[in-house]
């Protein structure tokens, strides 16, 4: 800083130099990473769904019951990852609580639409409806879709 209080030109790329923008750059960089690996990770596990559902189904679990131990196994492997490797972000608001079952209320209902749709189409079919949004699908119809059935 100069005597009046006013910031140095220098001053910055000195900073610059000794490591500042790039510490930056390597923190946007990292959370880059992992936004694209966790994109990329949940669509690979997503794709298995409609496949290990054929599985249960062959094995004489109903939609039902498949939606809900899908759901029991995942809170379990929330849990336990929450506890070993974020214990401290347990903690979270009611407000928060409150919004979050809404949206599993949300996940569940459309989980179990998905579940009991793939107990009659094909697993393709089934995780193309499923992925499709809501306007996608009424504007590509569910007419044409049963058609080709």
């Amino acid at each position: 800083m100069t005597v009046d209080g006013s910031i140095d030109p220098g001053e910055g790329s000195r900073a610059l130099r000794a490591g500042g923008l790039q510490r930056t750059l390597r923190v946007r960089r990292t959370r880059g990473t992992r936004g694209v690996s966790s994109g990329l990770l949940a669509s690979f596990l997503l794709g298995w769904a409609p496949i290990l559902g054929k599985f249960a189904y062959r094995a004489g679990v109903g939609p039902m019951m498949l939606a809900s131990l899908r759901t029991l196994m995942a809170a379990v492997l929330l849990w336990v990852v929450y506890l070993v490797f974020w214990r401290e972000r347990i903690r979270i608001p009611v407000r928060a609580v409150l919004s979050c079952l809404l949206v599993g209320a949300i996940n569940g209902i459309g989980s179990l639409f998905y579940y009991n749709g793939l107990s009659s189409l094909d697993a393709s079919r089934a995780a193309l409806l499923g992925s499709m949004s809501a306007p996608t699908a009424r504007t590509r119809g569910f007419a044409g879709a049963r058609a080709h059935l």
